[in-house]
């Protein structure tokens, strides 16, 4: 059985190479060609890892009749359902080891995921966030210069973030607090905060008061502000907003990541709409509002645009992994592959996903593109849950 130590070293040595892989500007190099033959040795060496000690895993690989000594490619490796979660320990941590578990949005214990990470795992997991996460919401950091775009920046000991969330202690298994909770750690100014919180039902709320204060703190003081919420936390505050009949004119360089929400806590709004309002209510440019694609299953996210940078049209956007990671569309009928441009099941195969499974099936519909992946929603026997509850 692949013990400790091993799972360490692969880890180390994974971590070097996703480094080394982020020097430079992302705009330097695709993602998703990046170093094709090191990503391909470095998933079947993991495959191999986890095959000998994840049983319900190698179990099911078995059933398939794919064992680490006949798959040859990376996309052979057999994908795990995002379901699987709910039901199975999809881990190689024994019980001790369990420090930390991540559960999905699901409104009852029975219907959340779980996936299980140690301090070495976790580790990896905010490393990896990070790593992706700067080049597309603060491109102004990367390469040799590292010029802030916003002096006020440099003068300031961070970037002052709102986070429309529960802070990490109100929402210890969420993995998204978890990465945001790590980017403030790691660029937030000293006044930096969560206006969220988890109301008596168990659901995430903000606190309109607090966030509107905040806003207007950076409004008076000219400090560009970055925002990172859900979609549902967002469109509270538009909604806000708009019954108290109120504007904000956030300086030139904020920016706001959107990503998923609680499911079905959203009406139904396309992005063209939500965009505009948000540019109308709180002054930030489309160019600097960026989708962000995640899950709990998964420890890569996907980014739909770089801060800043002039963007394609709404419909037009499309998602970029990194380099430690991969996706491929398959058809829901016959499990192949489905061809550049038609819509199937979106799988991701993560190599920062070292101590449960690489190659996860999620429940996402969406396409490949030439230049990156295109979601369309969710499959339609898969609950609602994410950025599905906006209509493209």
């Amino acid at each position: 059985m692949a013990g400790q130590s091993s799972f360490s070293n692969f880890i180390e040595r994974l971590r070097q190479w996703m480094r080394q892989e982020m020097q430079g500007s992302i705009q330097d190099k695709p993602a998703a060609s990046t170093r094709e033959e090191d990503f391909n040795a470095l998933a079947l060496e993991l495959f191999a890892l986890q095959f000998d000690a994840v049983p319900a895993y190698r179990e099911f690989c078995k059933r398939r009749r794919r064992v680490p000594e006949s798959v040859p490619h990376w996309s052979e490796i057999p994908t795990v359902s995002t379901n699987a979660f709910k039901t199975l320990p999809i881990t190689s941590l024994p019980s001790a080891e369990r420090e930390t578990a991540f559960h999905s949005s699901g409104t009852t214990s029975n219907d959340q995921s779980v996936h299980w990470h140690d301090a070495e795992s976790l580790r990896l997991y905010e490393e990896a966030c990070r790593l992706w996460f700067r080049p597309h919401m603060l491109p102004e950091t990367v390469g040799e210069n590292r010029q802030w775009e916003m002096a006020a920046w440099q003068e300031r000991s961070g970037i002052p973030i709102l986070l429309l969330m529960p802070d990490q202690g109100s929402a210890p298994h969420s993995s998204l607090v978890r990465m945001v909770e790590s980017i403030r750690q790691s660029w937030g100014a000293p006044d930096s905060i969560a206006t969220g919180y988890v109301d008596e039902t168990g659901l995430w709320n903000i606190d309109c008061g607090k966030t509107v204060e905040f806003l207007r703190a950076a409004e008076t003081t000219g400090e560009s502000t970055m925002i990172l919420a859900t979609a549902f936390s967002l469109v509270q505050l538009v909604d806000h907003l708009s019954e108290t009949k109120q504007r904000i004119a956030l300086p030139i360089g904020s920016r706001i990541m959107e990503t998923g929400g609680y499911k079905g806590r959203v009406r139904n709004l396309s992005k063209q709409v939500f965009y505009r309002a948000i540019h109308r209510l709180l002054g930030v440019e489309e160019s600097r509002i960026i989708c962000e694609y995640g899950m709990s299953e998964l420890s890569a996210q996907a980014y739909d645009h770089v801060a800043g940078t002039t963007p394609p049209p709404l419909s037009e956007r499309l998602f970029q992994w990194p380099p430690w990671a991969r996706a491929r569309i398959v058809s829901p009928e016959t499990g192949g592959p489905s061809p550049h441009g038609e819509t199937g099941l979106v799988e991701v195969f993560d190599l920062a996903n070292v101590r449960s499974v690489m190659a996860i099936q999620t429940q996402d519909i969406g396409a490949m593109e030439e230049k990156g992946m295109r979601l369309s929603g969710r499959a339609s026997d898969a609950e609602p849950k994410g950025c599905s509850l906006m209509s493209p």
